[in-house]
């Protein structure tokens, strides 16, 4: 049976969300996106953001949220009509700039880092000053609209192993989904 209720994978920009995704979309196999981002110069693997979703957002940043909430029902609309996975899901950091826009029937996975890990792997990116000044002022926004996000689980990319990471979310979202089963998602044990 095919879900019509999105993963979603917030978190400000830097704190693991590509991780995430990454973890949900290889390993798991719950479509995280239609058509990759490429990787930007001096990263040697994707971000795991749907591209079409992507470019929505980025035009979007200098719109108000109903805009944006429009926008993102619209996609959310495609990505429900398509169904070509069983589970599938979005990831994003600007989505945390509209929490009001997040569906009630997602599952929300939120990601926890330092802040400080945050704002240094900003400053490694290989991007202008002008951009690293335009991500730190989303991450800043992203980290202020994190309060309204009330996430079906959050993750401390710091603290877990992707062990851990992959046994968390398949426990949880087995069970968001099948409440009273275990382990839809996979029956693999999660070893590397």
């Amino acid at each position: 049976m095919l879900s019509n209720n999105p993963v979603i994978v917030l978190g400000i920009p830097r704190s693991g969300t590509s991780y995430i995704a990454k973890v949900l979309h290889a390993d798991m196999g719950i479509e995280m996106c239609r058509s990759v981002t490429a990787p930007y110069p001096g990263r040697d693997d994707f971000d795991w953001e749907d591209l079409e979703l992507q470019n929505q957002l980025v035009v979007s940043i200098n719109m108000d949220e109903v805009y944006s909430a429009h926008k993102f029902k619209i996609y959310l609309s495609k990505r429900r009509e398509a169904k070509r996975a069983h589970y599938w899901g979005v990831k994003s950091p600007l989505l945390c700039m509209y929490p009001n826009v997040i569906p009630k029937d997602a599952f929300v996975i939120l990601t926890k880092r330092n802040l400080h890990d945050c704002i240094r792997s900003v400053n490694k990116l290989p991007i202008n000053v002008e951009q690293k000044k335009r991500v730190l002022a989303i991450q800043d926004t992203c980290r202020k609209s994190l309060f309204a996000i009330k996430p079906n689980l959050t993750l401390d990319v710091d603290v877990l192993s992707k062990n851990e990471i992959r046994k968390i979310m398949e426990d949880k979202i087995d069970e968001y989904y099948h409440p009273n089963t275990t382990h839809i998602l996979s029956d693999s044990d999660g070893s590397e």
